[in-house]
């Protein structure tokens, strides 16, 4: 960028302001080329994906557009962008270049967990058509894995903010684990009953259920890992 400097010095821009301003300016075009390859992504790519989609006859591909998997993937264009020229403008080993490098690693993490939870809830529509799927629903399944997703994914986040090895940030969760495991009472002997429901088929989406005590009598519409959804008799 030395010719980029020179120029605005020929241009009288004093000298000990020219290469931060050249940085400001590179900076400033490389986000606007980024904001384009993203209106390109989003306005162009996804849109053609998903009218193919729409004429083809495989249905799996309707769910994944539905759940907007393609448009949350889209995000990731203008990130390849700023990862590729940014750390060259301001340098990967200064504090700039570190923060900008931090903080392009947490974008990418918070789409990647976008897109994974955008993936389960299509994965759960495609499994509803399927005719076993009220006997063995997966939504149990689908919410444990999402739960250990976001959940390596805001260590791996915090991790980044601390800059420090996600590795060590995991093995220190070792002492606190009594503790989580007093906090999350309640929640962890849920999930322990949701996935014991599930995997006995104790009781499937269909099923008559009476409960006096909670209230609920007539079939049961929904397993999730925590709770048990009842319509009664009455529709409420």
């Amino acid at each position: 960028m030395q010719w980029l400097i020179d120029l605005f010095m020929e241009s009288g821009v004093p000298e000990e302001w020219a290469p931060a301003l050249v940085k400001w300016v590179a900076t400033l075009g490389v986000i606007c080329i980024s904001v384009f390859v993203n209106y390109l992504a989003k306005n162009l790519i996804v849109r053609v994906l998903h009218l193919f989609i729409r004429k083809s006859k495989i249905k799996w591909d309707d769910k994944l557009a539905q759940r907007k998997v393609f448009h949350k993937l889209s995000h990731l264009a203008p990130i390849i962008v700023l990862s590729r020229f940014l750390p060259v403008i301001w340098g990967a080993q200064s504090d700039g270049g570190k923060i900008i490098e931090s903080g392009i690693k947490i974008y990418i993490a918070v789409i990647i967990l976008m897109v994974v939870d955008s993936l389960l809830g299509a994965l759960q529509d495609i499994y509803r058509g399927f005719k076993w799927s009220k006997q063995v629903p997966i939504k149990s399944f689908l919410q444990v894995f999402k739960l250990i997703v976001f959940f390596i994914g805001g260590l791996y986040i915090v991790a980044t903010i601390m800059d420090k090895n996600p590795a060590v940030l995991f093995g220190s969760l070792g002492a606190l684990t009594a503790v989580l495991m007093l906090v999350f009472k309640d929640a962890i002997l849920g999930l322990t009953a949701g996935i014991q429901l599930t995997t006995n088929r104790m009781l499937a989406i269909g099923d008559w259920l009476e409960m006096p005590k909670y209230g609920a009598d007539g079939d049961v519409l929904e397993i999730t890992l925590t709770t048990v959804k009842v319509q009664n008799w009455d529709k409420t």
